[in-house]
C-alpha cells in the first residue's frame, strides 16, 4: 500500500502598496539628488566648449595680425554713404577653418548682397553651447527693410508679410571699449577705445595697456533669453516688439553683418543687437540694450558726421548711439577673450571701473586682480 501523499501550497509574498511606494520615493530622491549633479556637469562640459571656441578665435585673430599686420576691422566701411563690407568674422574666415567659405565669400561686394549659401551658413565655432541662440536665424523685419530700401534678399519668404532674410548668427562679439559711439574709430579717445570698432585698425603696439589686460571680444548670448531694449539704461518692461510678427526682439547677430542698425532702419521697425559690445553699461544686463548707429538727422534726412564720439551717457554734445552690452547664459557671469589670446571668466559683479579699464587700449590705467 502506498503511502498518502501530502499536498502542500506555498504562498509568494508580492511587495504590499505601501513598499512600492516607499521604493519608489527613494528612487525619486535619488533622481533629484543626481540630476542636479549630472545638469552641472553637463554646464561645465557646454562651458569649456564655449571657452575653446573663444580661444580658437584668438588663435585666428593672431594669425589675421601675422599676415597683415594688424587685426581685422570690426567692419570695412564707407561710413558716410552707409556702404558696409566685410566683417571682422567674415576676414578671419580663413583663420577659423573655413576657407571654402571665404573663398565663396564675395569681398567686393556689400555684405547684403552675399547670397543666401553664404549668409545663412551656421559656424559651429562661433556658437555657445550654453546658450540657446539659434542659427540660422530668421530675420523677418531686416528683410522687410532691405526690400524696402531696394536690396532683394536672395531667400524672401512670400509666406511672411515682409521679406524673411535667414543669417548664421555668432555668440562672441567685439569688444569697442568702455564707449557705445560709432564715430570713426580713431577718433575715439584713447581713455575709452577699445581694440575694434567699425574701420578701426588696431595693431599689437597700439595696445598700450597690454594685450594681457585688454579685451578683444566677449559674450553675445541671444535668444528668447535675451530680449532687447531701446536707450542706454532701459530695463523690463520695457522691450522692443516687432510691428510684422508681434513677438518681442531677440538679441541675434549674424556673424557677416558689420553693419550697426541705424536711425532709418529702426525708424521702419528694425532693431538688434550686433557684432559689437562695450562695457558702457554691466555685463549680463537684461533685456539687452539694442545696437543703434546715431547717424541721421531724421528731421532732414542728412546723415551726420561719423566724428561724434560721445558716450550715450554724455550730454554736451549728446551721444547719439548705443551698443549692446556683453552677456552669457553661464551663472553670474562672461567668458572674455583677452587681446594675447587667453580666455577668463569674469564675473558681473566686477568692479564698473574696472572693467571698463581692461576694456580699453589706451588709457595706461593699473588694474590688478581682476
Amino acid at each position: 500500500m502506498g503511502q498518502p501523499t501530502v499536498s502542500s501550497t506555498r504562498k509568494v509574498r508580492g511587495f504590499t502598496l505601501i513598499e512600492l511606494l516607499v521604493v519608489i520615493a527613494i528612487i525619486a530622491i535619488l533622481v533629484a539628488l543626481l540630476l542636479p549633479a549630472v545638469q552641472s556637469a553637463r554646464e561645465a562640459a557646454r562651458r569649456v566648449s564655449c571657452k575653446n571656441n573663444m580661444k580658437q578665435l584668438g588663435i585666428a585673430m593672431h594669425n589675421y595680425h601675422d599676415d597683415f599686420g594688424m587685426f581685422p576691422e570690426g567692419c570695412i566701411a564707407d561710413q558716410i554713404l552707409f556702404n558696409y563690407q566685410r566683417s571682422g568674422f567674415a576676414a578671419m574666415l580663413p583663420y577659423m577653418d573655413q576657407k571654402p567659405l571665404s573663398e565663396a565669400y564675395a569681398d567686393n561686394e556689400l555684405w547684403e548682397q552675399q547670397n543666401d549659401t553664404i549668409e545663412g551658413t551656421p559656424i559651429p565655432s562661433l556658437l555657445c553651447p550654453s546658450n540657446a541662440m539659434r542659427s540660422p536665424v530668421l530675420l523677418t523685419e531686416l528683410g522687410a527693410a532691405l526690400a524696402l530700401f531696394g536690396v532683394v534678399p536672395s531667400d524672401p519668404d512670400p509666406a511672411i508679410d515682409g521679406v524673411a532674410v535667414t543669417y548664421g548668427t555668432t555668440a562672441y562679439a567685439f569688444c569697442k571699449g568702455a564707449t557705445d559711439a560709432f564715430c570713426n574709430g580713431l577718433g575715439t579717445p584713447g581713455a575709452e577705445r577699445g581694440m575694434f570698432n567699425v574701420v578701426q585698425k588696431t595693431r599689437i603696439q597700439d595696445v598700450i595697456d597690454g594685450t594681457s589686460n585688454t579685451i578683444a571680444m566677449g559674450e553675445a548670448a541671444g535668444g528668447p533669453n535675451w530680449q532687447i531694449c531701446a536707450g542706454v539704461g532701459c530695463g523690463p518692461g520695457s522691450e522692443l516688439i516687432s510691428g510684422i510678427t508681434g513677438a518681442p526682439f531677440e538679441a541675434n547677430q549674424g556673424w557677416l553683418v558689420g553693419q550697426p542698425v541705424n536711425d532709418l532702419t529702426a525708424l521702419v521697425g528694425v532693431h538688434a543687437s550686433s557684432i559689437y559690445g562695450c562695457t558702457v553699461e554691466v555685463m549680463n544686463k537684461n533685456p539687452v540694450t539694442e545696437t543703434l548707429h546715431g547717424d541721421t538727422d531724421l528731421g532732414t534726412g542728412i546723415p551726420l558726421s561719423p566724428g561724434n564720439c560721445q558716450i550715450s551717457t554724455e550730454t554736451d554734445p549728446p551721444g547719439v548711439s548705443t551698443t549692446s552690452n556683453f552677456r552669457s547664459d553661464h551663472v553670474a557671469g562672461c567668458h572674455f577673450l583677452f587681446g594675447d589670446g587667453h580666455v577668463q571668466f569674469l564675473t558681473e559683479t566686477i568692479n564698473m571701473g574696472t572693467y571698463q579699464a581692461i576694456s580699453t587700449i589706451g588709457a595706461s590705467e593699473i588694474v590688478d586682480g581682476f
